[in-house]
């Protein structure tokens, strides 16, 4: 899902949880559109660039389907957001950042399931699924 539509879907999903939340939304909406961050540090890992218009493009072709290798994106990982999770428990900032990580990615999961699209991503850091 393209982060235009992210932020889109956010905005109208983080209505309704402003009522219980508050201000907290902010945080929420912030943090399920910056989790996709970790596409530009894998494309800064694996090409030693920092062309952010080139890490943009690259993704854009591994979403059509140019590229049918599976990618690791930290923060979209499971292993990832249960960490987010536990530590959410401790710390309500955190809280605030799983819940807007989990936002982003059930949006995505829903994007590929509606648009038929192959999930090019790996979902685990230690298992290729």
């Amino acid at each position: 899902m393209y982060t235009s539509k992210h932020a889109i879907v956010t905005f109208f999903i983080c209505i309704p949880l402003f009522f219980v939340y508050r201000w907290w939304v902010l945080l929420i909406f912030a943090s399920a559109i910056l989790i996709d961050f970790d596409h530009y540090m894998t494309y800064v890992t694996k090409f030693k660039k920092f062309n952010i218009k080139e890490a943009y493009w690259y993704f854009r072709n591994i979403a059509k389907g140019k590229n049918n290798k599976k990618i690791l994106l930290l923060f979209h990982t499971w292993e990832f957001l249960a960490a987010l999770l536990i530590v959410g428990f401790f710390y309500q900032v955190i809280w605030f950042i799983f819940l807007g990580f989990f936002i982003h990615i059930l949006e995505d999961i829903y994007d590929y399931y509606t648009e038929n699209k192959v999930y090019r991503r790996r979902l685990s850091l230690f298992f290729d699924i």
